[in-house]
């Protein structure tokens, strides 16, 4: 006889929104926020549509939780690389920003950004602004701290505007991970993905750098 299974949401009650954040994000990515239902989204994730008002208002309210959800998370994980590194400014940013590119270069975020760039920055401002918000731009102020820390321990050039800088080096970075990996374009352009990194983290840092100073980097 069949041994009888123990619904999976039986016995892990406690993971359920996490599960239900991936199965939602994966199915607006992937089908667009206005086609996907929740039936959808419930069958991804093997629940049944009333579980998911267990825990959420409606479609809108399971989106924007599950957008914060996916931020927060990425910045705990941030926020631990950096915790008790030790060395210079310049070797903290270029942990920081490896770890992004890395993350920039995954299938999910790929997909996810395409529908934030997409349908809900035209149709669901509010959404978009949060996003905004809690994305690029605190990832901005992020790394502008980093360089600011060089600055005032004499690392980097007193003069750095470490605002600009951030979104200099952080938006080109992000431009080329979506234009390149994710639209395809570098299937027609075979600079690799190592170079493109290494380069213009060298071509930044070289920029920061107090005049006639050598690399911090190791």
């Amino acid at each position: 006889m069949e041994t009888q299974h123990e619904p999976r949401w039986e016995r892990k009650a406690n993971e359920r929104p996490t599960a239900l954040f991936e199965a939602a994000l994966k199915a607006f990515a992937t089908n667009g926020y206005r086609a996907t239902r929740l039936e959808d989204v419930a069958e991804a994730a093997g629940v049944s549509k009333g579980t998911i008002y267990n825990y959420f208002k409606n479609k809108d309210d399971l989106l924007l939780q599950a957008l914060e959800h996916k931020m927060a998370e990425r910045y705990v994980e941030l926020e631990s690389v950096l915790l008790g590194m030790v060395g210079t400014q310049e070797h903290k940013i270029r942990m920081v920003v490896e770890n992004m590119w890395k993350r920039w270069q995954c299938k999910d975020w790929g997909l996810l950004h395409r529908i934030l760039m997409g349908e809900v920055s035209t149709e669901f401002p509010a959404f978009f602004e949060t996003w905004a918000k809690r994305g690029p731009i605190r990832s901005w102020n992020f790394l502008a701290q980093v360089i600011e820390d060089g600055v005032r321990s004499g690392e980097f050039r007193k003069d750095v505007d470490s605002a600009a800088a951030a979104r200099f080096l952080l938006s080109g970075l992000m431009q080329q991970s979506l234009v390149r990996i994710h639209l395809g374009v570098e299937k027609y352009d075979h600079c690799s993905r190592e170079r493109i990194m290494d380069g213009i983290l060298d071509i930044f840092l070289a920029g920061i750098r107090k005049p006639n100073s050598r690399s911090h980097s190791t």
